[in-house]
């Protein structure tokens, strides 16, 4: 569950829907979690696992759409929305209808280029971070430092879009932690 995704290579003989899936730009989001993890597969190169959900962003930016879904507003709303779906020590079981259900809201141009360049930053440094794999050492810490703040630019981005006053963010930001 801390990574949802399949390298495609292993999997050729999925069942044939999975397979044309794969192959699609789509967003992988992990099934049992305690804050919403996406995965952004951009070309196509993963299948999704059994216990994920897909999703093909149709008219909508990819690099936009993850940002919402991984922000702390969109858990904040998927735990207050689908309570019933909780399960012991936090976690939260995530399926395509209650993905479906989520309130999706039209970002500005200027916002959706600030998360675009925000994602492709924490993208690169993700990648940098799976290279350090379990190394313990400052550069791994300082990349640490840099997509958490990161992160939190996404939110503060993704707040202002769906007109979150700063009371509202508070309450949000301390029951998401």
């Amino acid at each position: 569950y801390r990574q949802p995704i399949i390298l495609k290579e292993d999997l050729k003989s999925f069942s044939v829907k999975r397979f044309n899936e794969s192959n699609k730009p789509k967003i992988i989001i992990a099934g049992m979690v305690r804050k919403l993890e996406c995965f952004m597969d951009q070309n196509g190169e993963y299948v999704a696992g059994k216990s994920t959900t897909i999703v093909i962003p149709i008219n909508v930016n990819i690099k936009v759409m993850l940002a919402i879904l991984n922000s702390k507003l969109m858990t904040y709303l998927y735990k207050n929305m689908y309570k019933s779906l909780s399960l012991s020590g936090g976690y939260m079981r995530v399926g395509k209808p209650q993905i479906k259900n989520l309130p999706m809201k039209d970002v500005s141009k200027t916002s959706q280029q600030q998360l675009i360049r925000l994602v492709n930053q924490t993208n690169k440094l993700h990648k940098e971070f799976i290279k350090l794999r379990n190394k313990k050492t400052n550069q791994r810490d300082k990349i640490e430092e840099q997509i958490a703040q990161i992160d939190n630019e996404i939110d503060n981005i993704i707040f202002e879009v769906y007109n979150i006053s700063k009371e509202e963010k508070k309450i949000i930001e301390y029951s998401i932690e």
